[in-house]
């Protein structure tokens, strides 16, 4: 299973100018995305499982 690195970051909001931290994590490239600038803020670091859904999953996980 994938794992996803996650940090909150602070940004500038391109619209007005005004620099903020995130208040959902994101991954590195989303955030970048958004600010070519964006720092990480430190110790907000998380690790979280990529769940994958496949067709059938659930129903199998009911007879269970």
């Amino acid at each position: 299973m994938p794992i996803l690195e996650l940090w909150h970051w602070r940004v500038t909001d391109p619209a007005s100018g005004c620099r903020y931290v995130t208040r959902h994590p994101m991954t590195e490239a989303s955030a970048l995305s958004f600010d070519p600038e964006a720092k990480r803020v430190p110790e907000s670091w998380e690790l979280k499982p990529l769940w994958c859904w496949t067709p059938g999953q659930a129903e199998s996980e009911e007879g269970h």
